[in-house]
């Protein structure tokens, strides 16, 4: 079309996937990298109609077309494929009545030729064109001007359109402008999916523009006259009605910042309908039909990224802070009800949800200054409205949550931001340690009343903060009984080498009496391997290659199969591939379907009855090859800990970069096992590097008789990492004056650089513990080929 408006995007000629945005093969790119990264793909579905009556020509795929004649060889539609005067009520067959609703779904929509979607020939080319979509791997589609089609018409296509690869029906929410006192209803389309709720971002602009008070917002949803929870999306602008199309243009936008972050911070922290964010461009008001930021020759410019921010025209909604921190808090709140509404003036509120997460608004004159019940575990939490958690710390403003789950709640009226936002994600992932302890030490295939015996013995009296237990459920016996048989579970009962359910009870009880903290390794990611049968090691049978563990109970439905694992044999083979990786079979381990709930109810149970027996946390295996929802799914349901506040949760991610799945990707359900850091100090203390810049180690030792713990230099150190014995790293051993440690004891390492208490960078002895080196680890040593590091 002449100067390329945006809505030509919406006049089909055929249903060839080649626009402006690119060809077929770029979009089926599109959609397997985002599939890749979890994101699903919904496309924008245009089969009410074809282009506008008097146009002729060619497509932007080269199709030819002739309006005036309806005629599309593209597809191929003909004259007897539309509407014609015999179905529409008109004289010049375009809608002019609302009030009639065979006119709105019979005529042209503003001269758009509408096809005759009662006949069964173009029933079946819709849903040919939604099938190839959906083989290219969209999850859904947003079906446009759906109040234009007979509902009959819409199941019809619908019911000839395939599931989608990952299972299910694909996700439909249909284009139906209802806001009350016309002859098309919403409600006629609940059977075919959800609605697009026009009615929220014309409720909520009222609300933030400060003509409705915040108050009345405590029953928003259905109560305020619109669909239930279950059949609508929400959002609170589209590329129409921020145009002035649809509602009249009422609605907030991106030109209205300040209000337009506070009503999307609401639509995403309110527990109602699935929710939509807009990402615009930029374009003169004064001209509602400018298409997207463009080159000379009309081609649509690349969206240009610098950090968070956006350029060459485009606006990006989405990143910005105020909104992308708010997706995170919807994905931890999870289906937390809200709880502890709190109304200050009408134009303050604040409330929770469950125990997961807590915000407030303010559209006062005045600040809000409140002690108010947050319902979140005790501690520290980063507002994520002014800043982010990074590195451990707050960018933007911070709040302490005390025992009783109240906080001082300070949010300005003049701010850019008047909103304040916290959940449990952006806490301090903290492992619970007493208080002047730290270090976790893994006791590698200890039994269970050797590690109660350490804890009193000797882990309790010299400060350390916790003990990571090897696997703690039932596994497979495998042959001559190597280590890695513990990865391999095949119930959840509590039985395996180390002891049993009711001695693994006793040493928690034991070690937590002498300030020690438990983290067992759990693995949920997978049950045994393919070609085992038998019984494991508390007597449970189980049959890996039917898919059968009767002590959870798992079945075949239970499992990742073909129609999720692309690889030809179901194991992986392609790092590059997160799809792979994370639902096909790791080394033959037969991978857990783990969005399906009732998988999810088995793991949260498992997980809840170790926190009922008093472990402070976990140690999850092979994290990367479980997508990142499903893993903030179970921990959303995982109870708190009895020392108070969320379980301590260490992630196995390898990720030393190149590969798809990156160890960012599951900030938000815990801390990363940090594989590079032991890479890097092997090669700065196998003498690779000349020199460590900005790094210091320091290591505390306390002695029986000092309480605080004296800080000791030594001269050189060997850093070893807890799954690598030392005779398999290289490299000589050192002499017993070199101190050996595991890198878990090491000093926090922003603080980095060699030094002594005293200031001596080579002094080899204790200060003022008055122990040498050698003498500490003669006097401490393991028999039974154990040693103690």
């Amino acid at each position: 079309m002449t100067n390329r408006p945006w809505y030509e995007r919406y006049q089909p000629v055929s249903y060839k996937l080649i626009t402006r945005s690119g060809t077929e093969q770029q979009f089926k790119d599109m959609v397997k990298r985002c599939n890749a990264k979890g994101v699903r793909i919904y496309v924008d579905a245009v089969f009410n109609h074809m282009t506008r009556m008097g146009s002729i020509g060619k497509g932007s795929g080269g199709s030819y077309f002739d309006t005036d004649n309806f005629y599309f060889p593209g597809v191929p539609f003909g004259a007897t494929d539309f509407n014609d005067e015999s179905s529409c009520p008109t004289l010049d067959g375009r809608i002019h009545d609302y009030q009639n609703a065979v006119e709105i779904r019979n005529c042209q929509l503003e001269g758009l030729v509408d096809l005759k979607l009662g006949k069964d020939y173009v029933r079946s080319k819709v849903a040919d064109y939604l099938n190839h979509l959906i083989d290219l791997g969209v999850a859904g589609f947003r079906v446009d001007a759906a109040k234009h089609m007979w509902p009959r018409d819409i199941a019809a296509i619908l019911e000839k359109v395939k599931n989608v690869s990952m299972g299910g029906r694909p996700f439909v929410y249909q284009e139906v402008i209802d806001t009350g006192g016309e002859a098309v209803q919403g409600s006629e389309y609940l059977s075919t999916g959800r609605i697009a709720n026009f009615k929220y971002g014309l409720e909520l602009a009222q609300v933030f523009r400060r003509q409705n008070a915040l108050k009345w917002l405590k029953n928003f949803g259905a109560d305020w006259g619109m669909w239930s929870s279950g059949d609508v999306v929400n959002f609170i602008d589209n590329h129409d009605n921020q145009r002035g199309h649809g509602c009249a243009g009422s609605v907030l936008t991106h030109w209205e910042p300040k209000p337009y972050k506070l009503a999307t911070a609401f639509m995403l922290a309110w527990p109602y309908g699935i929710v939509r964010i807009m990402s615009s461009y930029e374009y003169n008001r004064e001209d509602n039909s400018e298409g997207p930021p463009h080159n000379s020759d009309e081609s649509i410019k690349s969206v240009t990224i610098n950090g968070m921010v956006c350029g060459n025209g485009w606006s990006c909604e989405h990143r910005w802070r105020q909104i992308y921190n708010m997706v995170a808090f919807r994905n931890m709140a999870g289906d937390a009800e809200v709880t502890n509404w709190w109304k200050g003036t009408d134009y303050q509120i604040a409330f929770s949800r469950g125990d997961k997460a807590f915000i407030a608004f303010n559209l006062e004159i005045v600040d809000i200054n409140q002690s108010l019940m947050t319902g979140l575990p005790a501690g520290q939490y980063c507002d994520v409205i002014s800043g982010n958690l990074e590195s451990g710390s707050c960018t933007g403003a911070s709040v302490t949550v005390d025992g009783s789950g109240r906080a001082n709640i300070h949010v300005c009226s003049h701010c850019e931001d008047p909103m304040l936002a916290i959940h449990i994600a952006c806490g301090y992932k903290d492992p619970h340690c007493v208080e002047g302890r730290h270090g976790i030490v893994h006791l590698f295939e200890w039994k269970w009343e050797d590690i109660a015996a350490e804890c009193e013995r000797f882990l309790g009296p010299y400060g350390f903060c916790g003990v990571q237990t090897s696997p703690v459920v039932e596994n497979r016996v495998v042959p001559n009984r190597p280590w890695y048989e513990r990865y391999q579970p095949v119930s959840y009962k509590l039985i395996t080498r180390s002891g049993t359910e009711q001695q693994f009870k006793d040493m928690v009880k034991r070690c937590s009496a002498q300030g020690v903290r438990i983290y067992p390794d759990i693995i949920i990611n997978h049950m045994t391997g393919v070609g085992g049968k038998g019984t494991g090691t508390g007597g449970t049978y189980y049959d890996a290659d039917n898919y059968q563990f009767p002590g959870v109970p798992y079945g075949p439905t239970d499992f990742n199969d073909a129609s999720n694992c692309p690889s030809s044999d179901g194991g992986i083979h392609d790092y590059q591939n997160a799809v792979e990786v994370r639902n096909c079979k790791l080394v033959g381990l037969i991978d857990l379907r783990l969005g399906k709930d009732y998988v999810r109810g088995k793991v949260v149970d498992y997980l809840n009855h170790l926190i009922d027996l008093g472990v402070a946390g976990f140690r999850v295996d092979t994290v990367k090859h479980m997508w990142p929802g499903d893993m903030i799914a179970i921990f959303n349901k995982v109870k708190d800990v009895s020392m108070g506040g969320r379980p301590f949760v260490c992630q196995e991610v390898i990720d030393t970069g190149g590969e798809a799945v990156q160890g960012s990707e599951y900030l938000s359900t815990g801390r990363i096992t940090n594989f590079k850091f032991g890479l890097e100090l092997a090669r700065v203390f196998r003498g690779d590097r000349n020199y460590v810049k900005n790094l210091c180690i320091a290591i505390v030792i306390t002695h029986p008789s000092r309480a605080g713990g004296d800080r000791i230099s030594v001269k050189e150190l060997c850093i070893e990492n807890v799954i690598n014995h030392p005779s398999s790293v290289g490299g000589d051993r050192k002499s017993a004056k070199d101190l050996c440690i595991e890198n878990v004891i090491i000093h926090p390492y922003k603080d980095f650089c060699f030094k002594n208490i005293n200031g001596n960078t080579t002094d080899d002895t204790i200060s003022q513990a008055n122990l040498p080196i050698n003498h500490l680890i003669q006097s401490f040593t393991c028999s039974n080929h154990d040693r103690r590091t």
